[in-house]
């Protein structure tokens, strides 16, 4: 059981034994948790969790009704699957548990399912053979989840696993790994989540970048104007082309020490990543009370990645305030390495090499993702 203090003994900078204890990083494991997603979260946090301060253990249904957990635990993280388990699995006390855990400091990282059951309110196949729809009582997102966000998702199955743009924090570009998963938006009297129309609106308002050291990116220009665009420039938009619009991101030229650009993707090492944590079109947040907690009380949020290829930009990855804890909530499977899918499953076949050719980013998005959890990750291997 993954209940008891965990402790290392180690050297400190002045030669004497030391005792740190270790918090606990845990990930579901019960009715609702698919096996292969539940194996590479747990197999990805290994990676890149630094261990000297944190040990990766799963946790039961039970465990978690049972409470003890939250003492030595620093983030419960909930993978793919399908929410109805979590809820027949853990009920409204073990909900409340792990909500009380993120408000009293803790965090939550959540991930297709883990997301969808985080949010207020699901619409999963709406009007579909496979259709979930209502209210969720974790409420870390303030909105709706609503999915599969592209089309063909099958429970037991690889078929609908797509290869799908992403953009994060506004200037890393990747292919991630997309089965059945959402996107997050507002109910209208909120206003429209941090997607196209806001980002670029907010852009035109602020101080421009432009200057003799900064460059034009391409790859990033822009056509989209959210309710502005005409029919033949909507926002279908897909970054991973080249055609021209009237909106640029303009990225400071300094700022793009050591990305690689290959094949239209863009990557920013761990350093860039975590230190552009307030992006100029990402950085707004906005405060929504929630109607079914006290009044006082509220979440803010921002969207930390959109959906690039789908209409109006909607938001893939969102960083949620609640109390004095944090929950993450993604739409697409960053937690999994491409080393450790199927090669040989004819679904996934025509998606790896678009996966493998992101698998860098991944890494470094899925590393930046924990850090703003303020999980400590593994130093980086020196250069030789």
């Amino acid at each position: 059981m993954p209940l008891k203090e965990s402790q290392d003994s180690h050297q400190s900078n002045h030669g004497l034994d030391t005792q740190r204890t270790k918090s606990y990083i845990l990930v579901y494991k019960g009715e609702g948790s698919g096996k292969d997603s539940r194996k590479h979260f747990y197999a990805a946090l290994k990676q890149v969790v630094d261990p000297t301060y944190h040990c990766v253990d799963y946790i039961t249904p039970e465990q978690i009704k049972e409470g003890s957990w939250m003492k030595n635990c620093h983030a419960i993280a909930f993978g793919g699957g399908y929410d109805l388990g979590f809820i027949k699995a853990l009920g409204k006390n073990g909900t409340k548990i792990i909500r009380e855990f993120v408000q009293q400091g803790g965090a939550y990282l959540g991930i297709c399912a883990g997301a969808y059951w985080a949010s207020d309110y699901i619409e999963f196949d709406k009007g579909g053979p496979l259709q979930v729809v209502g209210e969720r009582f974790l409420k870390f997102y303030p909105g709706k989840c609503i999915g599969p966000a592209y089309p063909g998702f099958q429970y037991n199955s690889k078929k609908g696993v797509h290869a799908v743009p992403v953009l994060y924090k506004g200037c890393s570009l990747f292919m991630s790994y997309l089965h059945g998963g959402g996107f997050f938006t507002l109910p209208p009297e909120h206003g429209s989540p941090l997607g196209c129309q806001t980002e670029m609106e907010q852009r035109e308002s602020e101080p421009s970048f432009v200057n003799e050291e900064s460059v034009f990116l391409e790859k990033d220009v822009h056509k989209c104007k959210g309710s502005s665009c005409n029919d033949s420039d909507g926002c279908s938009y897909n970054p991973l082309s080249q055609e021209k619009g009237s909106n640029i991101y303009i990225i400071p030229k300094n700022a793009l020490n050591g990305i690689s650009q290959s094949n239209q993707l863009l990557s920013l090492t761990n350093h860039q990543l975590s230190t552009h944590t307030t992006h100029p079109i990402l950085h707004r947040s906005q405060s929504v009370d929630s109607n079914s907690h006290s009044n006082d009380e509220q979440v803010s949020f921002k969207t930390l990645a959109t959906f690039t290829s789908l209409e109006q930009c909607p938001s893939a990855v969102v960083h949620c305030q609640v109390g004095k804890g944090t929950a993450i909530l993604c739409g697409v499977h960053l937690e999994f390495p491409v080393a450790l899918l199927d090669h040989e499953n004819l679904d996934l076949k025509p998606v790896l090499p678009q996966l493998q050719e992101s698998e860098a980013t991944r890494h470094q998005v899925f590393t930046d993702i924990l850090q703003q959890l303020r999980v400590r990750v593994k130093p980086p291997e020196p250069c030789l």
